[in-house]
Order: C-alpha cells, then sequence, then structure tokens
C-alpha cells in the first residue's frame, strides 16, 4: 500500500471519528431540547389550565359554555404549536441518528474508502439535510423510525390533551 493511499484512509477514519463523535453530541442535545419541549408543554398546559379554571371548577361550579370554549380553543391552538415543534426537533434528531448509524455501519464493515462519497455526504450536518440526501437505507429507516415516533411519543403525549379540548369545546358549543 503506498504512503499516499496509507494517508488518504488514515485521514478519511478521522474524518469518520470526529463526525461520530458530533452526531453524538448532537443527539444528546436534539434529546435535550426535546424534553425540554415536553415538560415545557405539560407545565404550562396543565398550568394554565388549573389558573383559568380557578378554585371555582374545583369547588364543583360548573364552566361556562364560553370558557369552555375558549379553554378549548386555546389548548388546541397550543397543542398544535408544540407538535409542529416537536416534530420539527424529532426529525432532525432522527435524521443524524440514521446517518450515525450508516458511518458506523460503513466503518465496521471496512468500506470506507470504497464508499468514500456516501461517507462524504454522511459526515455533513445531518439534521439539516433533506430526507432525499439520505443514502436510500437511511432514508427508509427514517421514515420507519419517525413513523414509530409519532405513534409511540408525540400521538400519547399530545392527543388526550387534544381530544379533551375538542370535546370541550363540544360540550360547551
Amino acid at each position: 500500500m503506498s504512503e499516499s493511499v496509507a494517508n488518504y484512509e488514515s485521514r478519511l477514519a478521522e474524518l469518520v471519528r470526529v463526525s461520530l463523535e458530533g452526531k453524538l453530541r448532537a443527539i444528546a442535545g436534539y434529546d435535550d431540547i426535546l424534553w425540554k419541549i415536553r415538560i415545557g408543554y405539560a407545565a404550562v398546559l396543565y398550568g394554565t389550565l388549573s389558573i383559568a379554571l380557578g378554585k371555582e371548577f374545583l369547588e364543583g361550579v360548573t364552566a361556562r359554555p364560553e370558557q369552555a370554549r375558549y379553554l378549548g380553543a386555546l389548548v388546541i391552538g397550543f397543542t398544535v404549536a408544540a407538535i409542529v415543534i416537536d416534530l420539527g426537533f424529532q426529525a432532525k434528531k432522527l435524521k443524524v441518528v440514521v446517518t450515525r448509524d450508516a458511518l458506523v455501519q460503513l466503518s465496521v464493515k471496512g468500506l470506507l474508502v470504497q464508499n468514500a462519497q456516501q461517507v462524504e455526504t454522511l459526515c455533513r450536518i445531518s439534521g439539516e439535510m433533506r430526507v432525499e440526501e439520505l443514502p436510500e437505507h437511511a432514508q427508509s429507516k427514517y421514515r420507519r423510525m419517525l413513523k414509530s415516533n409519532i405513534c409511540c411519543t408525540l400521538l400519547p403525549l399530545y392527543a388526550v390533551p387534544l381530544l379533551a379540548a375538542i370535546v370541550a369545546i363540544y360540550i360547551g358549543a
């Protein structure tokens, strides 16, 4: 093996190592943001509802219909905003996860040099990539993971308040 080829392989391996470390930090950062969004959502939503409903509600006084509509609309708007923000960060995080997994797979199989173009793509800031820029196998993994996260995390977290708000508006009408 020539010295320039060995030097190239070494530089490529170092690029991948640095990229993998950066992707781990990015994943942790996205997780941190997602937990802040979700905890903040729950705290603000239930805190606001507690204040808005007040002690009259707790004492058994029935809320006025316009109050139910107002609170329902507030919950729907706040929940939709939280879903959009959460989903955006979740999608970015999952792009980083699938590109990191693809880099690890190429590294373990010793296929970095043979797939240098793909390595270059995978080492980019993947959270900002369009899904179509991901390698084909990473795209399908990304879509599966996103679907799973929507079904197992986002729906349980946001569906209950959303449905309760819709019922409150319906009852208050």
